[in-house]
């Protein structure tokens, strides 16, 4: 199974250990007339030297493989390799390396740190490193472990492979600076070797890339989970699934859902399925491949059928419950009796048994009175109050105009798919009638969307700025279900609203193209001191897949004990039925007053039985399960008094900001120490004058970086720090400096002074000039040293030409 991105894209990368991999890969196993032009057009683009110098190497290599080149081979003894390979030159080394047998490169392993230490190609070197590491001598493993300061990245990264794979222990002290590299390949292989040292950390650091809004941390983050237990990593993948848009990534993290046979993972993906819509055809894809390992693993035998069948009904199941659910919460945080009425009619009026069931379901939640009676009456009096949609044939006699208000919202309200094609005229003529009442056309509206009757977008942008909110939203959720593109540039300023309805419906909007950013929202939301906003926090977590939110939500519930933001909680605990919720619940009973602990244990007990009826617990489980609850909760109050482990992400991310804050000249000492490693790696060679003399020039540039600290504060003061940026997107305007003719990238000058350079993407063609004046929606990636931004994920268009004012 390969998770490798492709070679001929990752040339390309900005980042440096990616276009690294790319050639490295290029050197293994490229073949194509194709990947030779693309290396040899990137050797006249390539700027970084070690990279060149692989290139030169790929070159020769794929051209090599091409023509059938044979390798010289015919070394009798480790005494004439070792001779001979000391007088080759690099490309003769690597043939030499590679015309080894798997017994010859154990036997020579002991003279391969020899070899390393007095080389200076970096291609060599890390093939010296990749060939022997696993035979490595132990006496020697500190001549690896030095590695990890050369000056080649990417002896750095085969040597890190190496010791993260076989000598993890041997990383503990360099870990913290290892894990907080800007380099997300060094980071992905410092978390594979702490995996072997402490694998719930490497898991936080793990949740950490993935999470992040950089889409190649995200990338690493899936390649390094091939290194830790499905079982360690399956509630992480789930989630990232869950939160993640592009289909890429999601398919490369799907593979391993896909090929490991757990009976849970299909469950969840139906979970998920249900919250992300727009990606269904993907999420699908991965549910068949994860019902197929659970076949082809034979665990169920011949009751694999009745599975999929128990599938079938929870699938059904979720799908009602997310339904009921969203009606309720938003009824729960934003009151309004007519609206829950009207949506309510529509629920029970359906032929979807489910949802009826559902309904009834939801009497035993933690709902509020006036509610279930509301429910109760609707269920009750449905073949009086509703009439039949089957026998609704011709909607068009219901004479809607005439009807009072109340009671044309109530008929729109439980019109069905089947009569969606009368439906559509009447809704635009509804919508277009000036004296429809605000009521009637938000009702419309809601009905367009849920009969997916699409067309009225431009009729409707008119009520995007309507003075009845309620009439806002509808426009707005209907604008974005069938035209997303046009009302996502609005969403900024519905995200802002003091309205609870409409900040509720942009942030369930904004989860389709940035879960991260909504989910950050709700956060905040929840850290408002207004209960209020509480409220509307919680009730947006229903449109996310619960696992998603589920921590968000215990640590509010646990440091606010208002009974009624419990309920709604509890609410969303309950119709999200999943093992994991035990424990938190388990949590929030230990924490929770006496008077509110009894709701959180029904709530425990309402999600057990749910578990025990779809096959996720067994009655053993759950006799074990308080005692095993009891202990875990220990450990973690008991760690949580320890001081935080070097290593740890908490204190990693207070080291980096600490540095990136405070600029110390530590940092300064260890970047100049890198590269005079660099240069005695390859120059000592034993000779102790040159040792002296290089000890000498690390304290006279110790010395002279110390007077510039204290003396040159005033020099440096305004001088930008380089660094990564958050990765916001923005929209500005610009004019054009310069466009690189042989790379592509452009230098642009905002409105604000602030210089950008957008660097090349084939994507992206317009013909642009100095001066032109233009508009760019951008993700920022990295500050240099200079105070250039640069830029590689963005949007660009010209407004106009910089000779129009000539």
């Amino acid at each position: 199974m390969d998770f490798m991105p492709d070679v001929l894209q990752t040339l390309d990368a900005p980042i440096k250990s990616f276009r690294i991999f790319a050639i490295e890969k290029a050197i293994q196993e490229g073949s194509s007339n194709e990947l030779l032009d693309a290396l040899r057009k990137r050797q006249l683009e390539e700027t970084d030297e070690e990279c060149l110098v692989l290139l030169s190497h790929a070159v020769v290599a794929v051209r090599n493989r091409i023509s059938a080149s044979p390798d010289e081979v015919g070394i009798s003894s480790c005494v004439d390799f070792h001779e001979k390979f000391f007088s080759a030159v690099p490309e003769e080394k690597l043939s030499l390396l590679k015309s080894l047998s798997h017994e010859e490169i154990g036997k020579m392993a002991p003279r391969a740190p020899e070899w390393l230490v007095n080389d200076n190609n970096p291609l060599v070197m890390s093939s010296i490193i990749r060939l022997f590491g696993r035979y490595w001598p132990e006496d020697k493993l500190p001549v690896l472990n030095g590695m990890l300061v050369s000056g080649y990245l990417s002896v750095r990264l085969s040597a890190l492979e190496i010791l993260a794979g076989n000598h993890p222990g041997t990383l503990i002290n360099d870990l913290p600076q290892l894990l907080s590299s800007d380099d997300p390949r060094i980071r992905a292989l410092a978390i594979h070797g702490l995996s072997r040292l402490d694998i719930e950390t490497a898991i936080e650091h793990l949740e950490a890339m993935l999470m992040s809004s950089n889409s190649q941390e995200k990338l690493c983050g899936i390649q390094n989970c091939i290194y830790l237990p499905f079982e360690k990593i399956k509630s992480l993948l789930l989630r990232f699934i869950a939160s993640e848009i592009a289909p890429g990534l999601i398919e490369k993290a799907g593979l391993l859902l896909e090929i490991n046979a757990d009976q849970e993972v299909p469950f969840r993906l139906l979970e998920i399925m249900q919250s992300r819509p727009d990606q269904t055809g993907i999420f699908r894809k991965i549910w068949e491949g994860s019902c197929k390992a659970i076949e082809h693993s034979g665990e169920l035998g011949e009751n694999f059928h009745s599975f999929i069948d128990r599938l079938g009904v929870f699938g059904k199941r979720i799908n009602a419950n997310r339904i009921v659910q969203t009606l309720l919460t938003k009824h729960s945080a934003m009151g309004s009796e007519p609206e829950i009425l009207e949506e309510l009619t529509h629920l029970i009026s359906s032929d979807q048994p489910e949802i009826r069931s559902s309904l009834r379901e939801s009497l035993q939640w933690n709902i509020s009175a006036p509610l279930k009676e509301m429910i109760e009456d609707l269920l009750q009096q449905k073949d009086k109050r509703i009439s039949s949609p089957n026998q609704q044939t011709n909607i068009s006699d219901a004479g809607i105009e005439g009807l009072k208000p109340e009671e044309a919202v109530r008929i729109v309200s439980s019109w069905q798919p089947p009569q969606r094609e009368q439906a559509a005229p009447i809704i635009k003529n509804i919508l277009s009638n000036k004296n429809s009442s605000f009521d009637l056309r938000a009702a419309s509206l809601r009905a367009a969307r849920r009969l997916e009757i699409p067309g009225f977008v431009s009729l409707v942008e008119p009520f995007l700025k309507h003075s009845d909110e309620k009439l806002t939203v509808a426009a707005l959720e209907y604008i974005a279900h069938f035209d997303p593109d046009r009302i996502f540039p609005l969403l900024g300023y519905y995200l802002q609203s003091s309205g609870v309805r409409i900040k509720s419906a942009a942030i369930a909007i904004l989860k389709q193209f940035d879960p991260a950013r909504a989910l950050s929202m709700i956060s905040v939301m929840l850290s408002n001191k207004n209960p209020e906003q509480h409220k509307m926090a919680i009730s947006c977590m229903v449109r996310f897949d619960f696992p998603l939110v589920r921590k968000i939500l215990v640590n509010f519930l646990l440091n606010n004990y208002d009974p009624e933001l419990l309920n709604l909680g509890l609410c969303l605990f309950q119709t999200n039925p999943d093992p994991e919720n035990l424990y938190d619940l388990f949590r929030l009973e230990k924490a929770l007053l006496p008077d509110l602990r009894g709701k959180v244990t029904i709530a425990r007990k309402h999600i057990e039985a749910e578990l025990l009826e779809i096959g996720l617990l067994n009655d053993d489980q759950r006799e074990k399960q308080d005692a095993k609850f009891a202990v875990q909760l220990f450990q973690e109050e008991s760690q949580a008094k320890k001081p935080p482990k070097p290593y740890s992400l908490k204190e990693v991310r207070r080291q980096t900001a600490i540095e990136e804050k405070n600029p110390s000249f530590l940092s300064g000492f260890m970047e100049l120490y890198f590269q005079f490693a660099f240069f005695a790696e390859q120059w000592i060679g034993g000779d102790w004058k040159k040792v002296v003399f290089m000890l000498f020039l690390i304290i006279i540039s110790f010395l002279i970086m110390l007077n510039s600290f204290f003396h040159g504060s005033e020099i440096s003061k305004n001088k930008p720090h380089g660094g990564p940026l958050a990765a916001a997107k923005k929209t500005l305007f610009a004019h054009v400096l310069e466009v690189e003719k042989e790379s592509g990238g452009i230098f642009l000058k905002a409105l604000d002074g602030k210089k950008l350079l957008l660097l090349p993407n084939k994507k992206i063609k317009i013909d642009l000039s100095e001066g032109d004046k233009v508009k760019t929606t951008i993700v920022p990636f990295r500050l240099n040293n200079k105070g250039v931004i640069i830029v590689q994920d963005y949007e660009i268009e010209k407004v106009s030409s910089g000779t129009d004012k000539k």
